[in-house]
C-alpha cells in the first residue's frame, strides 16, 4: 500500500511501520491536487479497526484531515489551492493509528514492518511480538499488500481480503495445556511465557518474505526454553540454559541468532515430548540424556540424541532397563562374531596366495632346480618345455587369484548384509532400528575398510609374485635360446672349415702314390 508514482519523484521520503501505527512522510517540490487525491483514495481501503490523520504542509500552512468524507476532502482541497503556489515544497504527513480486533493487526508496508520487526535481536522481536500476542489465542497481520499467505498456525500473515477465508484452527484447548505445562516444568528469566515453540513451526516455508530468521530463531529459543529447567535472558540480549538430570549441566550466554544446535532436531525433540499432554516422564528422560551428551559448555542435540532418547522411551515404557544392558551386551557379541568371521574370509584369500606362492617355489625347487640340474645341467631349467609350464603355472595362478579375490568379497558381503539384518530383525522391538543401525555400522564400515586393505595388499603382492616368477623364467629362456642359437652357429662355422678340399702338394702326392701302386 501506498506504493505510489508520486512516491518516486519525492525528495524526501519517511516510511515507518509498526505494531501500533503506520507514519509516513514525504516532501514534493512538483505537485497537483491529482498527487494528494491519489493519497486520500489509498487511505479510503485502509482497515475499518484503524484511523488516520492526513496533513499537509505549504510553507507553514497545514490542514489535518481524519476521515474521508465529501466535506472533509473539500476542505482540503480549498485549503491546498489557496495557499498553494508555483514552486512550493509540499509536505505530506501520514499517520495511521491500528487497532488490534480479532487477533488482528493491519500491515501496510511488509518491507517496512519486516525490517522493524527483525533489524533487532531475535528476543528483542520476540518482545515486539508479545506485545499483540493473547495467550492462548492467535494474532493475524493483514497484509494490505499483493502476498502470499504465510507463517505458523498462531502467527499469519494474511493477504487483505483473504482473511475469511482461513480456516480457523482448534489450538486454544491443546495451546493452553501446553503452556500450562511449560510454565510448570521451566522457569523463565526475561524471557516470556507468552509463546509455545508451535507458534513458530512454519510447515509451509516456501515465500516467507525474509522472514525466515526469525520464525527459525523463535522456534529453537522455544524449543530449547521448554525442554531445559530454566532459562535466563542476560541485559545485554545474551540467552542460556539449565538442564538437571543425571548432572547439572549450565550452557554458557548465546547470541540467540548463532545457537549452534539444529533447529529441526531441537523442535522435533520438544514436539515429541509435549505430545500427548503427560510430559514429566519424557521430560525428565530428555533432560537426563542431554545432560550425559552435553560437549563441556554446549549442547549436543543431533540425530544421535533424537535416536537415543526413542530408545531409551521404549525401554522405558516396557520397564526392561536389564533387558536393554543385556542387548548392548549381546550386540557386542555379535559384532565381535561378525569380526572373526569377516576376518576369516581374508584369512582364506591370504592362504589362497600362500598356495600360489607354494607352488612357485615347489615348481622352481623341485621340479627345475633338481631335475634340470641332474639332467643338463643350468641351461635345461630355461628350456622351452620348463618355460611352458612357468606360463601355465602364472595363468592358473591369475585364474587362481581372479576367483579368491572375488569369493573373499562376496563372502565379507554377505556376512555384512546377514549379520547387520539378522540383528535388526531380532531386536528392533527393543530398540529402534536407527539406534541398533549406529551402533553397527560404524563396527562393520571399520571392519569392511581393514579387511579391503588385507585383501588389496595381498592382492599386490600376489600379482607381483606371479609378475617375478613369469619375468624371471621369460628372461632365463631368452638368454637360453641366444646362447643356443650361437652354440649351433658355432658348431656350423667348423663343419663348414672340415669340408674344404686338401692342399694341392698333398693331393699330387696321393696321386704319385697311387700310380706307383698302380
Amino acid at each position: 500500500m501506498f506504493k505510489l508514482r508520486t512516491l518516486k519523484t519525492a525528495s524526501t521520503i519517511e516510511i515507518r511501520d509498526v505494531m501500533s501505527n503506520f507514519y509516513l512522510r514525504l516532501s514534493l517540490q512538483k505537485h497537483s491536487w491529482q498527487d494528494i487525491e491519489e493519497f486520500i483514495d489509498q487511505l479510503k481501503n485502509i482497515s475499518i479497526r484503524d484511523t488516520f490523520e492526513f496533513n499537509i504542509d505549504l510553507d507553514g500552512a497545514d490542514h489535518t484531515i481524519n476521515s474521508a468524507t465529501e466535506n472533509e476532502i473539500n476542505s482540503l482541497r480549498k485549503h491546498y489551492e489557496e495557499h498553494s503556489e508555483e514552486d512550493e515544497e509540499l509536505d505530506i504527513h501520514i499517520k495511521i493509528d491500528k487497532k488490534q480486533n480479532n487477533n488482528t493487526i493491519s500491515i501496510y508496508n511488509l518491507d517496512e514492518f519486516r525490517r522493524y520487526l527483525t533489524s533487532s535481536s531475535i528476543l528483542k522481536s520476540i518482545e515486539i511480538l508479545s506485545t499483540g500476542f493473547h495467550e492462548n489465542q492467535e494474532i493475524i497481520f493483514e497484509v494490505f499488500e499483493e502476498i502470499e499467505n504465510f507463517g505458523s498456525n498462531t502467527i499469519k500473515f494474511i493477504k487483505h481480503e483473504k482473511e475469511k477465508e482461513i480456516k480457523q484452527t482448534k489450538i486454544a484447548p491443546y495451546r493452553k495445556k501446553t503452556l500450562d505445562l511449560f510454565k510448570e516444568n521451566t522457569t523463565l528469566t526475561n524471557l516470556p511465557y507468552t509463546f509455545i515453540a508451535e507458534d513458530f513451526n512454519v510447515t509451509d516455508s516456501q515465500n516467507l518474505y525474509d522472514f525466515e530468521n526469525f520464525f527459525n530463531g523463535a522456534k529453537i529459543i522455544y524449543s530449547l526454553a521448554c525442554l531445559s529447567n530454566s532459562t535466563e535472558v542476560s541485559t545485554d540480549d545474551k540467552i542460556r540454559f539449565k538442564f538437571n538430570g543425571y548432572k547439572s549441566f549450565l550452557t554458557d550466554y548465546l547470541n540467540p541468532e548463532k545457537i549452534p544446535e539444529d533447529c529441526d532436531i531441537a523442535y522435533k525433540i520438544y514436539a515429541w515430548t509435549f505430545s500427548d499432554g503427560h510430559c514429566s516422564d519424557k521430560l525428565g528422560l530428555v533432560r537426563n540424556i542431554v545432560t550425559l551428551n552435553n560437549l563441556g559448555n554446549r549442547l549436543n542435540l543431533n540425530k544421535t540424541t533424537w535416536h537415543t532418547i526413542q530408545s531409551n522411551y521404549e525401554i522405558y515404557l516396557k520397564e526392561n532397563i536389564s533387558q536393554y544392558l543385556e542387548l548392548k551386551g549381546k550386540l557386542l557379541e555379535l559384532i565381535s562374531e561378525f569380526n572373526k568371521r569377516a576376518f576369516d574370509a581374508t584369512d582364506n584369500f591370504i592362504g589362497s596366495f600362500q598356495s600360489s606362492a607354494t607352488a612357485f617355489v615347489t615348481f622352481i625347487i623341485s621340479v627345475v632346480a633338481i631335475n634340470g640340474l641332474k639332467d643338463s645341467g643350468a641351461d635345461k631349467i630355461f628350456s622351452k618345455e620348463y618355460f611352458l609350464i612357468s606360463a601355465f603355472i602364472c595363468s592358473a595362478s591369475i585364474f587362481w587369484l581372479i576367483i579368491s579375490r572375488a569369493d573373499a568379497k562376496d563372502r565379507i558381503r554377505y556376512i555384512t548384509s546377514q549379520t547387520k539384518k539378522s540383528i535388526i530383525d531380532n531386536y528392533k522391538n527393543i530398540l529402534s532400528t536407527n539406534e541398533l543401525s549406529e551402533s553397527i555400522d560404524p563396527e562393520i564400515k571399520s571392519i569392511k575398510k581393514h579387511t579391503n586393505s588385507r585383501i588389496k595388499k595381498y592382492t599386490l603382492l600376489w600379482i607381483l609374485s606371479i609378475l617375478t616368477f613369469f619375468i624371471v623364467f621369460t628372461i632365463g629362456y631368452v638368454l637360453s635360446e641366444s646362447k643356443n642359437i650361437d652354440s649351433e652357429k658355432t658348431k656350423y662355422e667348423k663343419h663348414q672349415d672340415t669340408d674344404k678340399p686338401s692342399h694341392p702338394k698333398t693331393l699330387n702326392n696321393f696321386n704319385k702314390e697311387n700310380l706307383i701302386k698302380i
